[in-house]
């Protein structure tokens, strides 16, 4: 059986909690809101991005089970969120612009800057992210362990 991404329902938020709770993160929301990559019913790794305005979006989190790391769950999960950020956001703000540019803006920990950058990320100065995403890691007391680094991703076709 192949791999699904789906957004996650209500039964899923103990899976999700438990791989996001290995980064010391935890859902940003509700379950729901959340993209799943599922393999045979067992939820592997999980998502959330929002779109902050008509085509400029925040990846809030991403995480993959520890056990099933470098077996390209995070690449497929990521990739289906860099095709098309509006079918992944669960509430997009603009209807399905593919061929319109977007950007999506993430806060990298430093030891996934890497894998970032191998799907397109570059690494950007912090006030190109969303205003409320800015200072999200000022006053966590793992920032240093972490070392967070501000990315964009810049998709679609010039109009």
């Amino acid at each position: 059986m192949s791999a699904e991404i789906m957004f996650a329902k209500e039964q899923d938020e103990i899976e999700l909690n438990e791989i996001l709770w290995d980064y010391d993160m935890g859902i940003p929301g509700q379950a729901e809101e959340m993209l799943i990559l599922k393999k045979e019913g067992q939820t592997l790794g999980g998502a959330k991005i929002v779109e902050v305005e008509d085509n400029s979006f925040f990846l809030e989190v991403l995480g993959v089970k520890q056990e099933r790391h470098s077996q390209g769950i995070g690449r497929l999960l990521l990739n289906e969120i860099l095709q098309n950020p509006w079918k992944c956001c669960k509430y997009p703000l603009s209807k399905f612009k593919i061929k319109k540019l977007y950007t999506i803006t993430t806060m990298a920990r430093g030891s996934a800057v890497g894998f970032y950058k191998k799907l397109g990320f570059k690494n950007c100065d912090s006030q190109m992210l969303p205003q409320v995403y800015r200072e999200q890691c000022d006053f966590c007391p793992d920032k240093g362990e972490c070392d967070p680094a501000p990315m964009i991703f810049t998709g679609g076709i010039k109009a």
